[in-house]
């Protein structure tokens, strides 16, 4: 693969025996001319070398091209760690849910594995949460075949702030129901079902809360709380969770720190002007200042990128002999002469397509590649193409070259024609619905039924001559409007 190539080619530039000392000692070091996205490349090679590694950037935005970038790289163990997108003191903002699983998982990645990557933004690590051991300890770890008591269970579910329903749909709820117990805890894609036999956990699956069907059985869950909200003890600033053999990648340090203070002196601002302040907890106790957040690396090897960085003296400086992608306008003839001219000087170059039909195309417009025209083009992407001189190596991309917005992949949830949880309620008695077995009947609402001395909830749908069918609720998969 090419940006497997282009990464060994990338780390062979880099004096890691001048860096490695200095990062053993915890020194500062100012990393110059990391243009176009080589920023990732350095962590994704520190990600190799060092356990911990955690890098903030100055905006959000930059924050998500770099964690495609790590991903692309295929640095399994980064996440990125997003902003709740929270005002300060702001009681009607809704609260997306995704990104507090999003941040739960991270936390519970770097809690639980040895090696993590954290990328991250200033917005997000204003918000504090409560400190690493008060949420390794509120964590609630089930395996099948375990002896619980259910009633237990729910009230250790309430303690993290998990909300009692009827039927989950959302991270944070929990429902009980007989001998099922379902969970939709902040971390992981899918709802968690238990299924008791007594006391003892008979079985433990995935299940999607719309259509209640299986996605997989697993041998334990883990519910993790929203370290964001959970009011127990004193919450501290996320960096708090790494400890002191943690690299930190400041990415446009001076940005990040005035943006922390700016975001702190309007939550004073906001903090003075409410009506009744004393119902609340000061900025002081909610977010991180600019002194936090300084004491927050202090202790850490630092290594900072970008122009805009503190003018204190590093330990070490070394600047990167790379240039940024030109800028082609989508003009193949500019492509193809810049090509040439590298090709003349040796220079190994490499163009990365979103996908397969744009490198068709490409391999259509350039034509063979030659000794005179030395190209590979490959189905990869990253955020900017570079040109390391020092090297010969050029990566440039292919939306770049046209000029096209560039936007991280994401993974998007599947969607599926059953009916839901919700649909149903949505439901008036009589409406028709069709059971994938039985045919088309007509919804007649929930009853509460005993099976096997276990009480459980059912749709109840009405054929002809009067009879009956009750669906419980872990088959709805099986119900379609």
């Amino acid at each position: 693969m090419a940006l497997q190539s282009a990464l060994k080619t990338f780390s062979s530039q880099i004096p890691w025996s001048d860096l490695n000392p200095h990062i053993k000692d915890r020194n500062i070091i100012k990393l110059n001319h990391f243009v176009g996205s080589t920023p990732a490349f350095l962590v994704a090679k520190l990600a190799e070398k060092y356990n911990k590694v955690a890098v903030i950037h100055g905006d959000s935005e930059s924050a998500t091209f770099l964690q495609g970038d790590l991903e692309a790289l295929d640095v399994e163990q980064a996440r990125f760690f997003p902003s709740t997108g929270h005002k300060p003191y702001d009681d009607q903002q809704i609260t997306d849910s995704s990104l507090i699983v999003q941040r739960s998982e991270v936390l519970e990645q770097i809690t639980t594995n040895s090696k993590s990557v954290l990328v991250t933004s200033a917005e997000a690590i204003f918000e504090k949460i409560v400190a690493p051991e008060v949420f390794t300890n509120a964590a609630v770890a089930i395996q099948n075949g375990d002896t619980v008591e259910i009633d237990t269970l729910k009230e250790e579910l309430v303690d993290q702030e998990y909300e009692p329903v009827k039927f989950v749909n959302q991270p944070g709820e929990f429902a009980h129901r007989g001998g099922i117990l379902d969970v939709f805890p902040y971390s992981g894609e899918y709802p968690i079902r238990l299924e008791f036999f007594g006391n003892e956990v008979d079985s433990i699956r995935e299940f999607d809360p719309d259509s209640q069907r299986s996605v997989s059985f697993l041998n334990a869950a883990r519910f993790v709380p929203d370290a964001s909200s959970l009011s127990t003890g004193q919450k501290q600033c996320v960096l708090s969770y790494f400890d002191e053999e943690t690299v930190f990648v400041l990415i446009n340090q001076s940005l990040i720190e005035s943006d922390i203070e700016e975001r702190f002196e309007q939550a004073n601002i906001t903090y003075e002007e409410l009506d009744d302040s004393t119902e609340v907890l000061s900025p002081e106790n909610l977010f991180i200042d600019l002194e936090t957040l300084r004491a927050s690396y202090s202790n850490h090897a630092r290594l900072h990128l970008g122009g805009f960085t503190e003018k204190s003296e590093p330990a070490f400086t070394y600047r990167l002999d790379a240039s940024p992608q030109p800028d082609f306008n989508g003009t193949i003839k500019l492509l193809r002469e810049n090509i040439k001219q590298l090709s003349r000087k040796s220079f190994d170059t490499y163009i990365l397509c979103d996908n397969k039909g744009q490198r068709d195309r490409f391999d259509e417009l350039l034509g063979e590649p030659s000794k005179e025209l030395r190209y590979d083009l490959s189905v990869e992407s990253i955020h900017e193409g570079f040109v390391l001189n020092e090297q010969g190596l050029v990566v440039y991309t292919d939306h770049q070259i046209f000029n096209r917005y560039h936007r991280p992949k994401t993974k998007r949830k599947r969607h599926t024609s059953n009916i839901s949880i919700k649909e149903l309620r949505d439901l008036n008695i009589g409406d028709y619905v069709v059971h994938v077995d039985y045919g088309i009947g007509k919804f007649a609402g929930f009853k509460k039924i005993q099976i096997r001395d276990v009480e459980q909830e059912s749709v109840v749908l009405r054929y002809k001559e009067n009879s009956v069918l009750y669906v419980n609720v872990t088959s709805l998969h099986k119900i379609q409007k």
